[in-house]
């Protein structure tokens, strides 16, 4: 049986043996009581023109070829370093467990356009050492722009502080979320097509640890 017919459509997608690699170290292992109810905002930039939630693999933002997030893996700072400080934050930090990946939305054919939405989550089950950064790797859930949340609904994450949400903004988020349908596996297969496109070697094919550096990113970057 088929991974996508294990799980009803609107749950988050769980982890499998295939998704990390043989080199990458296991730092932790989260179990849910072990964790707290919070959750924590990440941006991404959109590959333009898009009708499903991707990142922008071919550059079409002029902020490079982005491999994060890297839902291949269901993580995030899999492949390079992007907002390293947000996401090792996240990591050490046991209140919480959820990390809502958030984007503008590049599309002018869509409603949305122009607006900012969190468009799925990833629920924290491992803390990630690779090549000296940390990542994060969990359950997964992505929604389409139609059911993505928007941020006016909890405030927006652009500072500091208010790059985590407290258990009442996390809710929120996750009720408005939960009850979308994931579209996870429609996303991987236009992240694929998209890898191909630019002719990058796909991780799951490589079975190798992620490279250390993927040129024009900044672990200091504003966006993957």
């Amino acid at each position: 049986m088929s991974e996508k017919s294990d799980y009803l459509e609107k749950d988050p997608i769980p982890l499998t043996d295939s998704d990390i690699d043989p080199k990458v170290e296991i730092v932790r292992e989260f179990q849910p009581n072990e964790l707290g109810a919070r959750g924590r905002a990440q941006y991404f930039y959109h590959n333009e023109g898009n009708n499903l939630p991707v990142r922008d693999v071919t550059n079409t933002q002029g902020e490079g070829n982005k491999p994060e997030p890297c839902i291949e893996r269901k993580a995030e700072n899999y492949c390079t370093g992007c907002i390293n400080w947000n996401i090792s934050s996240f990591a050490n930090d046991d209140d919480e467990r959820y990390l809502f990946l958030f984007t503008r939305v590049r599309n002018s054919s869509l409603q949305q356009n122009g607006e900012q939405f969190y468009i799925g989550y990833i629920d924290k089950r491992r803390k990630l050492g690779i090549n000296g950064r940390t990542a994060v790797q969990g359950l997964i859930k992505l929604v389409s722009f139609e059911d993505a949340c928007p941020l006016s609904l909890v405030g927006s994450p652009d500072t500091l502080n208010q790059k985590r949400l407290n258990e009442e903004k996390t809710q929120k988020v996750l009720s408005y979320l939960n009850d979308a349908e994931n579209i996870y596996h429609d996303c991987i297969e236009e992240v694929e097509r998209l890898e191909k496109k630019v002719g990058r070697a796909r991780l799951w094919e490589d079975r190798a640890v992620p490279p250390e550096t993927d040129g024009p990113l900044n672990e200091e970057s504003s966006g993957c």
